[in-house]
């Protein structure tokens, strides 16, 4: 890669640190949250599909959960209990362990990956670490895998 190119894509990397470390400080965790109702067991910081029953875990393997992403559950919750959920923004989670300025993405076995996993019908970037216990939940557009 030439100098400029190599200097270029510095350039963009700091400046998407930059982005991300203000949207860290600004927006705020309290908003976005919407209480659901659960289908199957849910766990917390673990991506949520809405279906007619209600939330159930966020399967990349299932090609009906495609679309319906809406959002992270915020506390275990069995069916029929009524769970919060961060429909969008940041999200705190004390257990976590988060690789900070890393891309996390849904996996078929409905937890987040910092990278697509094998066995998915679909994959879908669903944000990035902001720190260890906080992650940014900013849905990119699931994408439909070669079968």
């Amino acid at each position: 890669m030439g100098k400029k190119k190599l200097a270029f894509v510095e350039q963009i990397e700091e400046a998407q640190q930059e982005a991300v470390e203000i949207i860290a400080q600004t927006a705020p965790i309290t908003t976005n949250i919407q209480p659901m109702l659960v289908a199957q067991t849910v766990s917390p910081g673990f991506p949520v599909a809405m279906t007619s029953q209600g939330i159930v875990p966020y399967l990349t393997s299932h090609m009906d959960h495609r679309g319906q992403l809406c959002g992270m559950a915020l506390e275990s919750g069995n069916p029929g209990d009524t769970v919060r959920v961060k429909t969008v923004g940041r999200v705190y989670l004390p257990e976590w362990g988060l690789t900070q300025g890393i891309q996390y993405w849904a996996s078929p076995l409905g937890s987040i990956q910092p990278w697509p996993m094998d066995g998915g019908t679909f994959t879908q970037i669903l944000g990035i670490a902001l720190s260890p216990n906080e992650f940014l939940l900013e849905p990119k557009a699931p994408i439909k895998l070669a079968s």
